[in-house]
């Protein structure tokens, strides 16, 4: 299953009101599905795109934030691993702290997930300290 590029809420809300959320928690159930994620598709991956009001317009008025959940955190896009380090550390520790894992994924990678297990090409994970 790949997830696109583009507004995250936007896509989001497009995927919500098409019934792909559950549909792609269901088939990430079995053993042979794979989840590709750019960019918006990424940060949907997690479990909410809360970051997103960072880098995106919610220009669909969102208001439920809720995500994939198909691991415990988000995704930061377009960010490689210094921009991840240097996001965190001028964010707001508590926003950040909500998550136990964060990711980035530069324009070179892709978020996947498989097995009950995410993985990227070039994978670079940050561990949140609480």
């Amino acid at each position: 299953m790949y997830v696109t590029e583009g507004n995250v809420y936007q896509v989001l809300d497009y995927m919500r009101k098409n019934g792909l959320l559950k549909f792609i928690q269901q088939q990430m159930k079995r053993t042979d599905c794979t989840y590709i994620g750019s960019s918006a598709g990424a940060m949907i991956a997690g479990t909410d795109i809360y970051l997103a009001e960072d880098f995106d317009e919610n220009i669909v008025g969102l208001t439920d934030l809720k995500a994939l959940g198909l691991f415990d955190g988000s995704v930061i896009p377009h960010y490689s691993r210094r921009d991840l380090k240097r996001y965190i550390k001028n964010s707001n520790q508590k926003d950040i702290g909500r998550y136990s894992e964060l990711y980035s994924v530069d324009d070179n990678e892709a978020l996947v997930a498989e097995d009950s297990k995410v993985k990227k090409v070039n994978f670079r994970k940050v561990k949140v300290k609480e």
